[in-house]
């Protein structure tokens, strides 16, 4: 689908705010490019304005409100009332978090992203986490509690992934998963959270893409997501989710790899950060088994086997070659 001048410059103006945001020294930079970023994304998440976008639009507009009214009244203790400066960064984490949409405050994400199109899914999993991550950097005196956030998150991303026939609320789950790893990640290591990011982001971009490619929004459940569709195109998706599950050698394994290895303080954080990338791991693994016992996942021997091979290579390349840029910018970014 053809984006239109009028969304493509909200889509501007989004990532203006994201830029607003992380370029900003003050707190109250960071927070009013949150804001623009907030007014940037609420036409594209209408989209068609059918009565499922405009209801997702509605709940987040809401959602966000809150977030940015909490966050307010933290900043406001923080920096004007002595004597209440816990206080202040509780609230200033309740309202990241709840931008975030990890534990307590998630229930909210897999009901947006179920009723939004694959593009603003890719963009509500990776770019609307930038700015409440850069302000959660501003607050790591508060480390165990966002230790145990993440930990929480990513154990609830797992279990909730369970049993899910909707593509959208599996990948919302396994958004609020990877966002407490994230979370985490900014406790232990700046340069280990950034990787994971930038591991995550393309992962998102090829799975979000290939489902826009093949037309989904009318055929939201795993079972039903073959019909008619090449091998050649789930197997590329295939690939995707097996990196977003952490398997070796895909690029999001190196991402968990790099935040555990900071976690050399909390050992009992780290069980609990792999227990919860165990429990998610199933549903990635089930969801590509389901599409692997499909009738219609004839690898070889048809026609198209040259596309076949292709997208293979490409999808190889994106997610099994990555490692190797991730682990430079991790050097970089460490020495």
């Amino acid at each position: 689908m053809l984006i239109s001048p009028s969304l493509f410059c909200f889509f501007l103006v989004m990532i203006l705010g994201i830029v607003f945001s992380v370029s900003s020294v003050h707190w109250l930079g960071i927070w009013l490019g949150m804001e623009i970023n907030l007014f940037g994304i609420l036409p594209i998440i209408m989209g068609r304005r059918q009565s499922s976008e405009i209801e997702a639009t509605i709940k987040y507009y809401f959602i966000q409100a809150l977030g940015s009214s909490v966050l307010m009244v933290g900043l406001v203790m923080n920096n004007f009332l002595f004597g209440s400066e816990m206080f202040g960064s509780m609230f200033l984490l309740s309202g990241l978090f709840i931008k975030l949409g990890v534990v307590p405050f998630y229930f909210w994400v897999p009901s947006v992203m179920n009723s939004v199109s694959w593009f603003c899914c890719f963009l509500l999993s990776t770019f609307q986490k930038l700015g409440p991550l850069f302000l959660t950097m501003s607050i790591l005196e508060m480390e165990s509690v966002m230790i145990v956030i993440g930990c929480l998150s990513s154990v609830v991303g797992g279990v909730g992934g369970f049993n899910q026939s909707q593509l959208r609320a599996l990948l919302a789950y396994s958004s609020i998963g990877h966002s407490g790893w994230m979370l985490g990640g900014l406790v232990v290591s700046v340069g280990g959270a950034f990787v994971y990011f930038i591991s995550y982001f393309f992962t998102c971009a090829i799975v979000f893409f290939v489902l826009s490619m093949i037309s989904l929004f009318n055929h939201n459940q795993i079972t039903k997501c073959l019909a008619a569709e090449s091998s050649s195109v789930f197997y590329l998706l295939s690939i995707g989710f097996l990196s977003m599950s952490g398997l070796p050698p895909f690029v999001m394994f190196f991402g968990k790899v790099i935040v555990v290895f900071s976690f050399n303080k909390f050992l009992v954080s780290t069980w609990v950060y792999l227990l919860g990338a165990v429990v998610s791991m199933y549903f990635y693994l089930n969801a590509v088994f389901l599409w692997s016992s499909s009738g219609s996942m004839v690898f070889f021997g048809s026609h198209s086997s040259r596309s076949l091979v292709n997208n293979i290579l490409f999808g190889t390349i994106l997610v099994s070659g990555f490692p190797l840029m991730i682990f430079f910018i991790y050097s970089m970014i460490s020495f």
